[in-house]
């Protein structure tokens, strides 16, 4: 006795071509033989495989991981001060020894570092010459005016392992070397504290 084939079942003689790999009826539905398969177009190929139909044939997708964020660089600790010592009242022509002018500026700063609730975690001390004279000269003297002023401050107190000194020479001028005015504004002493305040 012969085995009969399971009958494709159309569900009408208008049945919709809607998709290209896949007969579908009029209600837009899958058509499946007796056995529950789709039923493929003759344009059907396995590059359209769809997973209802025939899982084995789709790969399911890996989802893409997106990829982590960068980490976000720590916040610096906030700006408490950013004093500026004027040379030319701070310091004697071509010295690095401090004056009394500069002692008294200092020592507002230094008590308002000792005021309750604050909290210092780094002083960096600056100096700066003007295009005066040679540029290793210069480089000296701003690191020597640097370090006095570390001096003074750590003999007033500060911890001097928070204190970092650094010397620009006249690298960075902030005005014009060619007058007298310029020259006596890049002569500086630049101090910045940073840490917090408890309020």
């Amino acid at each position: 006795m012969k085995r009969m084939l399971p009958i494709i079942v159309l569900a009408a003689a208008g049945a919709a071509q809607a998709q290209t790999a896949y007969w579908v009826d009029s209600n837009n539905e899958l058509v499946r033989d007796g056995y529950g398969n789709c039923v493929r177009t003759g344009t059907w190929s396995e590059s359209q495989a769809i997973a209802e139909c025939d899982p084995d044939l789709v790969r399911a997708e890996t989802p893409r991981a997106e990829p982590a964020p960068p980490p976000r660089p720590a916040a610096p600790a906030p700006r408490l001060h950013q004093v500026t010592l004027a040379s030319g009242t701070t310091f004697a022509v071509g010295s690095a020894t401090l004056n009394d002018d500069g002692k008294r500026e200092l020592d507002v700063l230094v008590e308002q570092l000792k005021a309750p609730g604050t909290n210092v975690t780094a002083i960096t001390v600056e100096g700066h010459t003007d295009s005066t004279g040679g540029e290793a000269l210069n480089q000296r003297l701003s690191e020597q005016r640097a370090q006095s002023v570390k001096d003074y401050m750590v003999e007033k107190g500060v911890d001097a392992e928070l204190i970092t000194t650094v010397g620009h020479g006249q690298s960075k001028p902030i005005a014009d070397n060619n007058t007298t005015q310029g020259r006596a504004q890049n002569r500086r002493v630049e101090i910045n504290v940073d840490g917090t305040v408890r309020r």
